[in-house]
Protein backbone atom coordinates (compact mmCIF):
# COMPACT_ATOMS: atom_id res chain seq x y z
CA UNK A 1 0.00 0.00 0.00
CA UNK A 2 3.05 2.89 -0.88
CA UNK A 3 4.15 1.59 3.04
CA UNK A 4 7.32 0.59 4.88
CA UNK A 5 6.46 -1.07 8.55
CA UNK A 6 8.67 -2.02 11.13
CA UNK A 7 6.89 -3.50 14.28
CA UNK A 8 8.09 -4.64 17.51
CA UNK A 9 6.80 -7.10 19.60
CA UNK A 10 9.54 -8.62 21.23
CA UNK A 11 9.63 -7.15 25.24
CA UNK A 12 12.62 -5.43 26.47
CA UNK A 13 15.12 -3.35 24.54
CA UNK A 14 14.91 -3.21 20.44
CA UNK A 15 16.47 -0.40 17.82
CA UNK A 16 14.69 1.14 14.67
CA UNK A 17 17.13 1.91 12.05
CA UNK A 18 15.83 4.22 9.81
CA UNK A 19 16.91 4.34 5.88
CA UNK A 20 17.31 7.82 6.30
CA UNK A 21 15.45 11.29 8.32
CA UNK A 22 11.78 11.85 7.73
CA UNK A 23 8.43 11.31 8.96
CA UNK A 24 6.96 8.56 10.41
CA UNK A 25 3.59 7.35 11.81
CA UNK A 26 3.53 5.35 15.52
CA UNK A 27 1.65 3.32 17.60
CA UNK A 28 3.05 2.27 20.98
CA UNK A 29 1.28 -0.02 23.33
CA UNK A 30 2.25 -0.72 27.16
CA UNK A 31 2.31 -4.25 28.62
CA UNK A 32 -1.43 -4.99 29.96
CA UNK A 33 -1.96 -5.68 33.86
CA UNK A 34 -2.21 -8.95 35.15
CA UNK A 35 -5.44 -10.11 36.75
CA UNK A 36 -6.32 -10.15 40.47
CA UNK A 37 -9.93 -10.56 41.84
CA UNK A 38 -10.77 -8.60 39.41
CA UNK A 39 -9.61 -7.61 36.02
CA UNK A 40 -6.72 -5.90 34.84
CA UNK A 41 -6.15 -2.50 33.28
CA UNK A 42 -4.96 -2.56 29.94
CA UNK A 43 -1.48 -0.97 28.69
CA UNK A 44 -1.48 2.87 28.30
CA UNK A 45 -1.58 3.50 24.20
CA UNK A 46 -0.07 6.55 22.07
CA UNK A 47 -0.67 7.08 18.76
CA UNK A 48 1.01 9.86 16.57
CA UNK A 49 -0.09 10.44 12.85
CA UNK A 50 3.46 12.28 12.14
CA UNK A 51 6.82 12.45 13.96
CA UNK A 52 10.03 13.60 12.80
CA UNK A 53 12.51 10.82 13.22
CA UNK A 54 16.74 11.71 12.36
CA UNK A 55 18.86 9.33 10.15
CA UNK A 56 19.98 7.69 13.34
CA UNK A 57 19.17 4.87 15.48
CA UNK A 58 16.27 4.91 17.58
CA UNK A 59 16.06 3.46 20.81
CA UNK A 60 12.77 0.84 22.12
CA UNK A 61 11.87 -0.70 24.70
CA UNK A 62 8.31 -2.60 24.28
CA UNK A 63 6.80 -3.59 27.90
CA UNK A 64 6.01 -7.06 29.07
CA UNK A 65 2.40 -8.07 30.72
CA UNK A 66 2.18 -8.38 34.17
CA UNK A 67 1.98 -11.77 36.09
CA UNK A 68 -1.40 -13.53 36.99
CA UNK A 69 -1.88 -14.86 40.70
CA UNK A 70 -1.72 -18.88 41.46
CA UNK A 71 -5.14 -17.62 43.04
CA UNK A 72 -7.27 -14.28 43.41
CA UNK A 73 -8.71 -15.71 46.88
CA UNK A 74 -6.76 -16.25 50.29
CA UNK A 75 -3.82 -14.32 48.64
CA UNK A 76 -3.85 -10.57 50.07
CA UNK A 77 -0.44 -9.47 50.92
CA UNK A 78 0.87 -9.85 47.31
CA UNK A 79 1.34 -7.13 45.26
CA UNK A 80 -0.53 -6.36 42.06
CA UNK A 81 1.01 -7.08 39.17
CA UNK A 82 1.32 -4.22 36.72
CA UNK A 83 2.33 -4.37 33.02
CA UNK A 84 5.82 -3.12 32.19
CA UNK A 85 5.94 0.92 30.09
CA UNK A 86 6.73 0.98 26.40
CA UNK A 87 9.29 3.75 25.13
CA UNK A 88 10.56 5.04 21.86
CA UNK A 89 13.38 7.70 21.94
CA UNK A 90 13.48 9.70 19.31
CA UNK A 91 16.13 12.87 19.37
CA UNK A 92 16.62 12.60 23.03
CA UNK A 93 12.78 12.81 23.79
CA UNK A 94 11.51 9.71 25.25
CA UNK A 95 8.02 8.89 24.68
CA UNK A 96 6.38 6.50 27.03
CA UNK A 97 3.25 4.33 26.64
CA UNK A 98 2.52 4.10 30.39
CA UNK A 99 2.48 0.06 32.11
CA UNK A 100 -1.53 -1.32 32.61
CA UNK A 101 -2.28 -1.54 36.13
CA UNK A 102 -2.39 -5.17 37.88
CA UNK A 103 -5.97 -5.55 39.34
CA UNK A 104 -6.06 -6.20 43.50
CA UNK A 105 -6.17 -9.57 45.19
CA UNK A 106 -9.31 -10.52 47.66
CA UNK A 107 -9.80 -7.78 49.93
CA UNK A 108 -6.93 -5.69 48.82
CA UNK A 109 -8.09 -1.41 48.93
CA UNK A 110 -7.98 0.33 45.84
CA UNK A 111 -4.60 1.98 44.80
CA UNK A 112 -4.04 5.78 44.93
CA UNK A 113 -1.74 5.94 42.19
CA UNK A 114 -4.29 4.93 40.00
CA UNK A 115 -4.07 7.84 37.58
CA UNK A 116 -0.02 7.08 37.03
CA UNK A 117 -0.58 3.97 35.38
CA UNK A 118 -2.23 2.97 31.92
CA UNK A 119 -5.40 2.17 30.84
CA UNK A 120 -7.12 2.38 34.02
CA UNK A 121 -6.97 0.16 36.97
CA UNK A 122 -8.82 -3.34 37.48
CA UNK A 123 -12.30 -2.71 39.61
CA UNK A 124 -10.87 -3.98 42.99
CA UNK A 125 -13.05 -6.88 44.40
CA UNK A 126 -13.18 -5.58 47.94
CA UNK A 127 -15.10 -7.30 51.29
CA UNK A 128 -15.02 -4.16 53.28
CA UNK A 129 -15.34 -1.02 50.92
CA UNK A 130 -16.38 0.29 48.08
CA UNK A 131 -14.59 1.48 44.43
CA UNK A 132 -15.38 4.16 42.21
CA UNK A 133 -13.02 4.47 39.10
CA UNK A 134 -11.19 7.84 38.59
CA UNK A 135 -11.80 10.29 35.42
CA UNK A 136 -10.18 9.27 32.31
CA UNK A 137 -6.53 10.28 31.81
CA UNK A 138 -5.56 11.36 28.15
CA UNK A 139 -2.84 8.92 26.78
CA UNK A 140 -3.56 6.36 29.17
CA UNK A 141 -6.64 5.76 29.09
CA UNK A 142 -9.94 4.58 31.27
CA UNK A 143 -9.88 3.09 35.22
CA UNK A 144 -11.79 -0.09 35.99
CA UNK A 145 -15.37 -0.16 36.33
CA UNK A 146 -17.30 0.98 39.73
CA UNK A 147 -17.53 -2.20 42.26
CA UNK A 148 -20.02 -0.78 45.24
CA UNK A 149 -20.49 -4.99 46.25
CA UNK A 150 -18.31 -4.30 49.75
CA UNK A 151 -18.84 -7.82 51.37
CA UNK A 152 -21.73 -8.85 49.38
CA UNK A 153 -21.84 -12.54 48.27
CA UNK A 154 -21.57 -13.94 45.47
CA UNK A 155 -18.72 -10.45 45.35
CA UNK A 156 -18.78 -9.79 41.63
CA UNK A 157 -15.84 -7.32 41.19
CA UNK A 158 -15.52 -4.66 37.67
CA UNK A 159 -14.08 -4.92 34.08
CA UNK A 160 -10.57 -3.48 33.64
CA UNK A 161 -10.36 0.00 32.16
CA UNK A 162 -9.38 -0.35 27.74
CA UNK A 163 -7.52 2.39 26.20
CA UNK A 164 -11.12 3.48 24.52
CA UNK A 165 -13.85 2.74 27.43
CA UNK A 166 -14.10 2.33 31.16
CA UNK A 167 -14.55 -0.61 32.24
CA UNK A 168 -17.92 -2.63 32.86
CA UNK A 169 -19.74 -1.65 35.98
CA UNK A 170 -21.44 -4.16 38.66
CA UNK A 171 -24.13 -2.87 41.00
CA UNK A 172 -24.97 -3.27 44.54
CA UNK A 173 -28.03 -5.02 43.39
CA UNK A 174 -26.18 -7.43 40.66
CA UNK A 175 -24.31 -10.45 40.53
CA UNK A 176 -22.96 -10.44 37.05
CA UNK A 177 -19.17 -9.10 36.97
CA UNK A 178 -18.21 -6.01 34.82
CA UNK A 179 -17.32 -6.66 30.82
CA UNK A 180 -13.39 -4.97 29.85
CA UNK A 181 -13.44 -1.41 28.32
CA UNK A 182 -12.66 -1.58 24.91
CA UNK A 183 -9.51 -0.51 23.34
CA UNK A 184 -9.03 1.71 20.72
CA UNK A 185 -8.61 0.69 16.55
CA UNK A 186 -5.89 1.17 14.36
CA UNK A 187 -6.95 -0.34 11.17
CA UNK A 188 -3.92 0.19 9.72
CA UNK A 189 -1.66 -1.12 11.76
CA UNK A 190 -3.57 -4.72 12.02
CA UNK A 191 -1.36 -7.38 13.21
CA UNK A 192 -2.21 -11.54 13.25
CA UNK A 193 -3.02 -11.23 17.23
CA UNK A 194 -5.30 -7.83 16.45
CA UNK A 195 -7.09 -8.92 13.68
CA UNK A 196 -10.10 -11.39 13.62
CA UNK A 197 -12.45 -11.06 17.07
CA UNK A 198 -10.25 -8.21 17.80
CA UNK A 199 -10.80 -6.51 14.72
CA UNK A 200 -7.67 -4.23 14.90
CA UNK A 201 -7.85 -3.15 18.63
CA UNK A 202 -5.70 -2.42 20.97
CA UNK A 203 -5.50 -2.01 25.01
CA UNK A 204 -8.36 -4.10 25.95
CA UNK A 205 -9.41 -4.06 29.56
CA UNK A 206 -9.77 -7.47 31.59
CA UNK A 207 -12.90 -9.34 32.46
CA UNK A 208 -14.37 -9.37 36.22
CA UNK A 209 -15.78 -11.59 38.11
CA UNK A 210 -17.44 -13.17 40.35
CA UNK A 211 -15.81 -15.55 43.58
CA UNK A 212 -19.08 -17.62 44.15
CA UNK A 213 -21.67 -18.62 42.24
CA UNK A 214 -23.53 -17.78 40.02
CA UNK A 215 -20.70 -16.45 37.68
CA UNK A 216 -21.93 -15.49 34.34
CA UNK A 217 -19.00 -15.52 31.66
CA UNK A 218 -17.74 -11.80 30.90
CA UNK A 219 -15.75 -10.74 28.34
CA UNK A 220 -12.27 -8.79 27.55
CA UNK A 221 -12.18 -5.33 25.57
CA UNK A 222 -11.56 -5.76 22.25
CA UNK A 223 -7.84 -5.37 21.79
CA UNK A 224 -6.70 -8.50 23.67
CA UNK A 225 -8.63 -7.96 27.28
CA UNK A 226 -8.66 -11.68 28.96
CA UNK A 227 -12.37 -13.24 28.97
CA UNK A 228 -13.86 -15.27 32.61
CA UNK A 229 -15.81 -18.36 30.88
CA UNK A 230 -17.65 -18.98 33.71
CA UNK A 231 -18.37 -20.85 37.07
CA UNK A 232 -14.88 -22.06 38.46
CA UNK A 233 -13.36 -21.84 35.07
CA UNK A 234 -9.93 -20.77 34.21
CA UNK A 235 -9.67 -17.08 32.88
CA UNK A 236 -7.78 -16.41 30.02
CA UNK A 237 -4.62 -13.99 29.50
CA UNK A 238 -4.71 -10.88 28.00
CA UNK A 239 -2.88 -11.04 24.29
CA UNK A 240 0.17 -10.55 23.41
CA UNK A 241 0.84 -8.10 21.28
CA UNK A 242 -2.05 -6.13 22.02
CA UNK A 243 -1.45 -4.91 25.81
CA UNK A 244 -4.32 -6.39 26.74
CA UNK A 245 -5.25 -6.53 30.54
CA UNK A 246 -5.75 -10.17 32.44
CA UNK A 247 -8.70 -11.45 33.32
CA UNK A 248 -9.97 -11.49 37.23
CA UNK A 249 -9.83 -15.16 38.74
CA UNK A 250 -11.74 -17.53 41.13
CA UNK A 251 -11.03 -18.80 44.71
CA UNK A 252 -10.73 -22.29 42.49
CA UNK A 253 -9.17 -21.43 39.34
CA UNK A 254 -5.49 -18.74 39.30
CA UNK A 255 -5.85 -15.94 37.55
CA UNK A 256 -4.33 -14.32 34.60
CA UNK A 257 -0.83 -12.95 32.91
CA UNK A 258 -1.50 -8.97 30.74
CA UNK A 259 -0.31 -9.37 27.16
CA UNK A 260 2.84 -7.60 26.33
CA UNK A 261 2.74 -4.58 24.50
CA UNK A 262 4.20 -3.50 21.20
CA UNK A 263 5.11 -0.87 18.80
CA UNK A 264 4.31 -0.08 15.25
CA UNK A 265 6.22 2.15 12.97
CA UNK A 266 5.29 2.62 9.47
CA UNK A 267 6.13 5.93 6.49
CA UNK A 268 5.33 6.11 2.79
CA UNK A 269 8.02 5.01 0.37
Amino acid sequence: GGYRYHTFTATGASTFVPDEAGVIEMLMVAGGGGGGASGAGAGGLLYTSSIAVPAANVPIVVGAGGIGRATAWGQDNLPVSHGEDTTVTISGTTLTAKKGQGARGWDVQADTTLNIWGSGSGGPQSSSTPYVGGGYTPGQGFPGGDDPNANTAPYPSGGGGGAGQKGGDTTSASTISGNGGNGLQYATFATATSTGANGGYYAGGGAGCNHTTPNPATTGGLGGGGSHPGGQGTPSAGVNGTGGGGSGGTNAAPTSAGGSGIVIIRYPI
